[in-house]
């Protein structure tokens, strides 16, 4: 009532604090009379904003001080935070309200789950105005006001995101180094804490952090792939091609645990993806080739398995001209690489090549390339021929002379295959001159091979071939019938 009478006619800050003050210390703490002075303190918040602040801070006193006073602290706490929301300069109400938690925590009140989660709702809408203001501080001191001990009981679900909120802020600020501090206090375990670590890690230009990032999200239990798409987009954005494969080579990885309808498709594209992205770090001046070669033959490899399957299930292939620019890649590769590479690098290459080739061959829904043949002979002689002459120096064993019973497979296999080219262009003597060629000298080397495994019969008509096909050259091998020589 006399707040009342005083609100009627001029009164100084000092006088109205005179009259409010003892109002709050004589006022009763149930539900009503708090009511009522709250309702008292709205009515003056705009004209005295000031007193209105040092009352609410004086009555959450109070009523954290009374145990009779807990059950209506968070109406309290609740009406200073809408207040000092409305308090033009914000560093003053973002202190304001922080004390009003600190002394919520130390007198040991505790928010119910409910109470405590609608708090926590507000402090993030007002985050998200001001983020979507892009005024990045100011957000971030909104966010960790959720922070506070007070909030524990919901400190399960909501603490780590208050932090990871605020970290975002600091990274939209280019503050990295407090980012890092907020993301250091999130648990390992959680996706989107990784996430954050690898944009703090890439805005750092620290490729090696934000590829064990990566390689902890996508473990994380509660990983979802839309990070590794955004985080895909990122790598390729900065061009730091490291990165970006690394990114790929995790987005790879979940597709093979997916299982989608779509997914050989998917893991297709990845893979042409990846392997150019290596090929073109391997242009590069000082380019690594010890270690990109390997990663460039694992990702053809894995293609090859996709592929493979594909053909042994009988499906349609929808991507066939990826698979045919990968057999080309893979063939250009080791063409390129040859006297650069190591040997048993070019050997697995051409090798993949070929496989790549016979999966294109064998899911064409049409005819198949019309030169596909030809390379895939090519590839065929240069990994048996760089096989059997690694073979060659190993020492006698079981598996060595598997192996060589292997090779006069594969031989044979090419062999027929360069017959079948030649049948095709008999009109392009450059071309029978060449598959002759590869076939003769893989017939000579078939007749080492079972020459070392004393298989006559093999031999002889091995020879036969040879002299019935290829009569003119085969007299030049001096080892040939050097071989044979042991037949007598």
């Amino acid at each position: 009532m006399c707040l009342a009478l005083y609100k009627k006619r001029k009164t100084t800050n000092d006088e109205l604090l005179k009259i409010l003050l003892p109002l709050i210390d004589d006022s009763a703490l149930d539900e009503d009379a708090i009511q009522d002075i709250l309702l008292e303190l709205r009515g003056i918040s705009r004209s005295h904003s000031d007193i209105v602040s040092q009352a609410l801070q004086r009555l959450l006193q109070r009523t954290l001080q009374n145990v009779d006073g807990h059950p209506v602290a968070d109406k309290v706490l609740f009406a200073l935070v809408m207040h000092m929301r409305t308090v033009p300069d914000h560093d003053t109400c973002i202190n304001a309200i922080r004390a009003a938690l600190d002394v919520a925590a130390c007198e040991g009140y505790n928010f119910d789950r409910t109470c405590a989660f609608a708090f926590l709702t507000t402090f993030w809408q007002f985050g998200d105005h001001y983020y979507d203001r892009k005024r990045w501080s100011h957000a971030a001191d909104w966010y960790l006001l959720g922070t506070n001990p007070v909030f524990e009981v919901a400190a399960d679900v909501t603490g780590s995101k208050c932090l990871r909120k605020a970290a975002l802020c600091r990274i939209n600020d280019k503050e990295y180094p407090s980012a890092k501090i907020l993301i250091g206090q999130c648990p390992t375990t959680e996706a989107p804490t990784c996430y954050l670590k690898f944009l703090v890690a890439v805005n750092q230009t620290q490729t090696e952090e934000a590829i064990r990032a990566v390689e902890a999200m996508i473990k994380a239990p509660d990983f979802d792939r839309k990070m590794l798409l955004l985080a895909t987009s990122l790598a390729r954005d900065t061009q730091n091609q490291t990165l970006l494969h690394a990114v790929l080579v995790a987005l790879l990885d979940t597709l093979k645990v997916d299982g989608q309808e779509d997914g050989d498709q998917q893991k297709i594209t990845l893979i042409r993806c990846m392997v150019r992205l290596v090929l073109q770090m391997m242009e590069e001046e000082g380019a690594d080739l010890r270690r990109l070669v390997p990663i460039l033959m694992s990702h053809l490899q894995a293609a090859h398995v996709v592929t493979s399957k594909i053909v042994k299930e009988g499906k349609e292939l929808a991507f066939g001209n990826d698979l045919s620019w990968l057999w080309r890649s893979a063939y250009n590769a080791a063409v390129k690489g040859v006297g650069v590479w190591m040997e048993n690098e070019l050997t697995s290459m051409f090798g993949i090549a070929s496989q790549l080739m016979e999966d294109s061959s064998a899911a064409a829904v049409l005819e198949p390339e019309t030169d596909i043949d030809s390379h895939r002979v090519i590839a065929s002689f240069a990994h048996v021929a760089g096989q059997y002459f690694a073979t060659r120096d190993q020492p006698q064993s079981s598996i060595r002379t598997l192996g060589l019973r292997t090779f006069t497979s594969e031989i044979d296999k090419l062999v027929t295959l360069a017959q079948k080219v030649m049948t095709s262009k008999e009109n392009d003597q450059e071309e029978m001159k060449r598959m002759s060629h590869i076939a003769r000298l893989g017939l000579i080397y078939k007749a080492e091979i079972l020459s070392e495994l004393q298989d006559w019969d093999g031999l002889i008509n091995t020879l036969k071939v040879l002299v019935s096909r290829y009569l003119i050259l085969v007299l030049t091998p001096g080892r040939v019938w050097k071989a044979c020589s042991t037949c007598c």
